[in-house]
Order: C-alpha cells, then sequence, then structure tokens
C-alpha cells in the first residue's frame, strides 16, 4: 500500500480491494462497484457448469486463483461429480480464510486445503503430494477478475508457466474480459455526495481499519475510463481537494483532482487470447460468451491447434 501511495502516478494493486467482507459472495455481484467481468463470467458458469462437470469427470482435485470470483469456484464444485479436493489459492489470507470458510460450510465432505501465496509467483502446480496419484483429473480455475488484471504479455507467460506443469488430464478453465458493458460510465466520475458503496469505499475503510488511515469519503468520487487504445478499463479514486492522508504512520500528499489508481482490467478479445493458449500449448476445447460477448469462458487442455 505504501509503495503504490509513493509511486507517480499513485496506483495500489487491485488484489488489496477484497477483504472478508467481500470474499463470502456466492451470488452474483451485482452493486455497480463490482468488476463487469466478474458479473458476466459468474452468469456463463450458471449455464454451463455442467458442461464443464461432464468434461473433467468424477474424482477432480480443483486448484482455484483467487478466492474471490463471484462464485464461479463454488458454481464448478457444486456441478462437479465427487470432487475430492480443493485448492484455493490466494494472496490475502485474510479474503482466503473467510472464502474457505463460506465454502467449508456448503461444501462439509470436500477436503480443502487453502493456500496463501501469489499464483503468478508460485514455481509448479500448488496440489499436495497425496493429490497427484488421484485417479480423477485436476480441474484448475483462473477467474476473469484475476486474468483481466494481467496485460497479454503476463497472460501469455502465465499459460506457458501452468502449461510446463500440467499433465495430458489438466482441464483449465479461464474467464477472460472481452468488451465494456454499455451501461458502464467512461470518463464519468460517480457520486454526488461522497464516494458511495463498492470497492472505492470498502479499501478506504479497510485502509483506515487495518492500516491507521484518515481518508475520508466525503471527498473521494470514483472514476472509470476505458482506454479503447489500449484495450484496458481503469478506476480510480479521484480526490476533490487537496488533502494529506495519513497511512501506517506516513503521511502523503493528495493534490485537488490527483487520483489512485485501484484496478485495472485488460479487456482480452476471444481471437487474441485464444491465440496465446495455442502458442502456449493449449488445445481450446469449449469455449461460452454473454449475450452481448462482454465476458467469455473459455475450457482449454494440453494440446496445440484446434
Amino acid at each position: 500500500m505504501l509503495a503504490g501511495l509513493e509511486a507517480t502516478p499513485k496506483a495500489i494493486p487491485s488484489e488489496w480491494l477484497v477483504d472478508d467482507a467481500g470474499a463470502d459472495r456466492s451470488a452474483v455481484p451485482s452493486d455497480a462497484g463490482d468488476r463487469d467481468a466478474t458479473r458476466f463470467e459468474a452468469l456463463i458458469v450458471e449455464r454451463c457448469a455442467g458442461a464443464i462437470a461432464s468434461a473433467v469427470g468424477r474424482g477432480a482435485c480443483v486448484v482455484a486463483w483467487g478466492c474471490a470470483a463471484g462464485g464461479v469456484t463454488e458454481r464448478l464444485l457444486a456441478a462437479l461429480d465427487a470432487p475430492r479436493l480443493h485448492v484455493p489459492v490466494d494472496s490475502s489470507a485474510l479474503a482466503l480464510a473467510a472464502a474457505t470458510q463460506h465454502l467449508r460450510r456448503h461444501f462439509p465432505a470436500l477436503p480443502i486445503r487453502p493456500i496463501a501465496d501469489d499464483f503468478m509467483r508460485l514455481s509448479a502446480l500448488p496440489m499436495p503430494v497425496d493429490a497427484s496419484a488421484a485417479e480423477g483429473r485436476t480441474l484448475v480455475v483462473m477467474p476473469a477478475q484475476r486474468i483481466g488484471a494481467l496485460p497479454p504479455d503476463d497472460t501469455a507467460a502465465l499459460l506457458q508457466r501452468t502449461r510446463r506443469h500440467v499433465d495430458a488430464r489438466t482441464v483449465l478453465v479461464v474467464g477472460t474480459p472481452l468488451s465494456p458493458h454499455p451501461s458502464l460510465p467512461i470518463d464519468v466520475m460517480a457520486g454526488a455526495a461522497g464516494i458511495g458503496a463498492g470497492l472505492g469505499r470498502r479499501l478506504m475503510s479497510r485502509i483506515n481499519r487495518e492500516l491507521g488511515g484518515d481518508f475520508d469519503p466525503a471527498v473521494w468520487r470514483q472514476a472509470i475510463r476505458f482506454d479503447a487504445a489500449r484495450r484496458r478499463i481503469d478506476r480510480a479514486l479521484v480526490c476533490l481537494e487537496a488533502r494529506r492522508v495519513r497511512v501506517l504512520g506516513r503521511l502523503f500528499d493528495v493534490g485537488a483532482g490527483e487520483s489512485i489508481r485501484i484496478d485495472r482490467t485488460h479487456v482480452h478479445g476471444l481471437e487474441r487470447f485464444e491465440t496465446l493458449a495455442r502458442a502456449a500449448g493449449w488445445h481450446v476445447c469449449q469455449r461460452w460468451t454473454d449475450g452481448a460477448a462482454h465476458c467469455a469462458v473459455h475450457v482449454l487442455m494440453p494440446g496445440a491447434g484446434d
């Protein structure tokens, strides 16, 4: 957090947007503060979870990157035939603990072994030794919220690294943002009387609660901008008047009109993503999109070409 506030321009990694309040959500997000890709991805998975479960088969071990993905992993677990293990991986230990507790309530017979780590830094797929001998397939879930945070080069590197560490029976389910929803207020600052509910409000509350911050939501607005040339959506908090804010005993000056970026979503096109996947050694087996093509869910297996 300190590094993000010291940067020029200021930017906070989006992984810190999720706390225990945001992790325990199995329903499709509906408030304006939630990212579009997560909402549409959950709706798609509601339709295709059965088909994915059929492709995966009985007794799967499920590895999920990111534990607060709008209930996508939960929908897949519910559709699978007798999954034998679930390994959620998330860099936020707090969010991971809340999500694990939630899943254990809904799947009491399913062994769940959470790993608090950054999926991007893992040198191998985080499967326990005893799971490697399982008869079922391994299902790896990469939600749109996480893939959207990566630029194309990092997405390609992740797909390549994952391919090197899986066997031929692995199934990879990847969500990808395709385009912003037409209702998204592009280049508009939302909220007339201070920042409302949603990502920005939760982030400020978390900074004040956990890091001794003194952010005043009344002098901030949340801005959403779509950069068509770079194919990305940025969400930022914009300060309406010059302020000095405190975090962990450090003071930071924020000028009037200055922004702090809190989230960036890279919009992947179908052809571009699937080209990256094939080049990384994955075979594109199935694909679903929502009706207006705002998000896609891909099923990949080790191989090359179609």
